[in-house]
């Protein structure tokens, strides 16, 4: 699951934000996605390819593997069918897309443990199927969502073009810190193994400012398009930032209530985290606000430097700050992440002389 999620990433790049932003400016939903699907088809194939090698290599049944090569097209493009009905305003549908394979997934396994047919292949192939489910409710829910036509304004670019720019902006969607969770990765390198588990305990309550951000972020695009842009903005990217300080203002009591007095010890670490989820849900809306001005690379290069920053701080501090070292790290290179974003919209804004006095 790993193997594929992680190319599917890679396939999928940032065109479901490519494809929102499409949709918002009144772009046809069926003609964002047909050009989607297109940008992504070449690198979902050669992606799916080598995780076919991968995976057989790993001692995967041969059918699972193949299997695997369609899935990674899937899990990229489901996500740009959502992006596309959230931009064309039909959130219901969007939702409904979006939640589908999880719903179906989660039927299908408690059917696998009802009737006691628990195998590997069972659980791998309930996660294919309920993929490939989704994938054909979100076409479906395509049909008549959104315009119809393009606006004579309107100028989709190619399937390449799109590919190039989805690739520029890779990182900007799918950080390193985040998407490839490379601060769990520290924790299980550096710390011991009851580690792990006070940290995932801890990270657990800095998921809704981050929620928060990734759900505000799908708005971006209209919220840019208004006139009193500057001011919704700003609104948008503080709403999880507020959200993360009453996280962690309420993260001591919160560890003991859902955890017990066993995960008392992440109670300072979760502080930390709350912090840097609302931090991150913050990011989120900010990179969404450069791919609107067509600054995906400048997005993709801060959610580098930030996890290079996290790096060097992890290394430097682990040794007498221990797990709050990391946590502190993460909260650090959130923030700078978001910093490095906030600067370079306001100076679009001051080259353009547009939006930063609405």
């Amino acid at each position: 699951m790993l193997v594929v999620t992680l190319l599917s990433f890679v396939s999928g790049n940032s065109t479901s934000s490519l494809a929102n932003l499409y949709a918002s400016n009144g772009a046809a939903v069926s003609n964002v996605v047909s050009t989607v699907s297109r940008s992504i088809l070449p690198i979902a194939f050669y992606s799916g390819v080598l995780g076919c090698f991968i995976l057989l290599a790993l001692g995967i049944h041969l059918a699972t593997a193949l299997a695997s090569t369609i899935l990674v097209f899937v899990l990229a493009l489901n996500p740009a069918i959502g992006g596309a009905l959230t931009g064309a305003g039909c959130f219901v549908r969007a939702a409904i897309c979006q939640s589908s394979a999880s719903v179906v997934y989660a039927l299908a396994l408690t059917g696998i443990l009802l009737f006691s047919v628990v195998t590997f292949e069972g659980v791998i192939w309930a996660w294919f199927g309920s993929n490939l489910i989704a994938l054909g409710l979100g076409l479906f829910l395509i049909r008549g969502g959104g315009a119809t036509a393009d606006p004579p304004k309107i100028r989709m670019r190619s399937p390449a073009a799109i590919r190039r720019r989805g690739l520029r902006g890779l990182f900007s969607l799918h950080s390193p810190l985040e998407s490839f969770r490379i601060d769990q990765l520290a924790v299980v390198a550096m710390s011991a193994s009851t580690g792990l588990g006070l940290y995932t305990a801890a990270l657990s309550l800095a998921n809704l400012p981050k929620l928060l951000g990734q759900t505000l972020g799908t708005l971006v695009a209209v919220a840019l398009s208004s006139r009193r842009r500057l001011r919704v903005l700003l609104a948008a990217a503080l709403a999880p930032i507020l959200a993360g300080v009453a996280m962690a203002a309420l993260s001591g009591v919160a560890v003991d209530f859902l955890y017990g007095p066993e995960f008392r010890a992440a109670a300072s670490l979760s502080f930390w985290l709350c912090l840097a989820g609302g931090f991150m849900g913050a990011r989120k809306i900010v990179n969404e606000a450069l791919r609107f001005h067509k600054r995906d690379g400048a997005a993709s290069v801060s959610e580098i430097a930030a996890s290079i920053l996290f790096l060097v701080l992890v290394v430097s501090t682990y040794g007498f700050l221990g797990l709050n070292g990391i946590a502190m790290a993460l909260c650090a290179a959130a923030f700078s992440s978001c910093a490095i974003g906030v600067a370079t919209l306001i100076r679009i804004g001051k080259s353009s002389g547009e939006g930063m006095k609405n």
